[in-house]
């Protein structure tokens, strides 16, 4: 896979280079393994076919063998069953049975687990419960989109709560539901990922049911070019595409999320003024210079991102007008903003409940004044005391 980083919500005018496919390499004699086996039907000893021993988690005191697409994995049940019910209940069924050595004197039986999840997606998993030396416990960097991929998926499988959950959470924080928070990133993923991964973040969230994810990667899907259909190859050679029915929601939706967009920079910069401003003549032709300019700024307004404030669409980024009607037009553009943003979901024909931000917030970075502190109550004077004598 191409190794560019990633794309900003900016323009994109090229197509990614193509990606090289995989070199694929025959496993050294060395690590194959013939083994043979007890069939739990019959009791008798059978051949098993070629596996290759995993160069990553092979314990020699491990007590399962578990089995992805011809890799062999020897790891520990309990460490997994502890974390699964899903696990636990399929450790405890039975299964085909390897004699293995765990010292000199001593030999264990590990049961033979096949899976359907690809090698490397195992091997994500279990870094997370049986993580091998050379681990940074301080400077851990975020998790890569093969990472989350693979917890979502295989957390979702196997009702591996924690990492399901934490794994989903972090995707939550970057497709969110609040504009504020999505204005604030420089990318349509998180750091590091490539744009072309909302796709498969477009599927696991319709793996898993969670809608509040989908607006924001399908938006993500819009701006591509013609990688979007051809999606992207995982290193194991699988392809990761859209649905059709969601490639069509991309093609339909983006004209829609551009026309309103286009609409709520063109309203902000209608001529009227605010109450207190004191050169009306200038703001509304300063307003006016400003609408009349968009022309220039016609890529930007149809390919970059469809939230971004309206200083983006304004020669050199100053709008002259005074500072009552530069307050009133970064207000009036952050309702439009708003009003885009929560209709979103319905631009891409979803139902998100909870989606969306309330509008007449005042825009980020508005210095909003604190409440005066409360003041102490005030309470009447005592009476006066009145001495009497005995």
């Amino acid at each position: 896979m191409s190794q560019s980083p990633p794309s900003r919500k900016r323009l994109r005018m090229e197509l990614e280079e193509s990606v090289p496919p995989v070199e694929k390499r025959e496993p050294e004699e060395s690590q194959r393994l013939s083994l043979s086996n007890l069939d739990p039907a019959t009791g008798r000893a059978c051949d098993l076919p070629t596996l290759v021993k995993d160069h990553e988690f092979w314990f020699d005191d491990g007590t399962v063998l578990i089995v992805s697409r011809g890799v062999e994995f020897r790891v520990y049940k309990g460490l997994l069953a502890d974390h699964s019910v899903v696990f636990k209940e399929l450790f405890s069924q039975p299964h085909s049975h390897h004699t293995l050595s765990i010292s000199d004197e001593q030999t264990i039986r590990c049961p033979l687990v096949h899976v359907t999840e690809s090698p490397q997606e195992l091997r994500h998993l279990l870094r997370v419960y049986m993580p091998r030396k050379g681990r940074s416990f301080w400077d851990v960097p975020g998790p890569t989109y093969e990472e989350i991929s693979a917890s979502i998926r295989m957390g979702h499988k196997y009702d591996l709560k924690e990492l399901y959950e934490q794994s989903l959470a972090f995707l939550k924080r970057h497709y969110t539901t609040d504009l504020r928070v999505w204005a604030e990133s420089d990318y349509y993923t998180p750091p590091g990922w490539k744009e072309i991964y909302s796709i498969g973040v477009v599927n696991l969230a319709r793996l898993v049911g969670e809608t509040s994810i989908l607006p924001t990667a399908l938006l993500a899907c819009t701006v591509m070019n013609a990688e979007i259909v051809r999606g992207f190859t995982y290193e194991d050679g699988s392809q990761e595409t859209l649905s059709p029915d969601d490639l069509g929601l991309c093609f339909q939706a983006k004209s829609r999320v551009r026309q309103a967009s286009i609409g709520a920079v063109v309203r902000t910069f209608r001529r009227s003024v605010a109450p207190g401003c004191k050169q009306a003549a200038a703001c509304k032709s300063a307003l006016r210079t400003a609408l009349h300019g968009l022309e220039a700024f016609i890529d930007k307004l149809v390919l970059d991102d469809p939230f971004f404030p309206f200083e983006e669409f304004v020669k050199d980024r100053k709008l002259g007008v005074c500072e009552f009607c530069m307050r009133l037009v970064r207000q009036r553009n952050w309702n439009e903003r708003v009003a885009v943003w929560n209709s979103l979901p319905g631009l891409f024909g979803l139902d998100v409940p909870g989606w969306g931000n309330p509008l007449g917030q005042p825009p980020p970075g508005t210095q909003v004044p604190a409440p005066p502190p409360p003041q102490p109550p005030q309470h009447p004077p005592p009476p006066p005391v009145c001495f009497t004598s005995w």
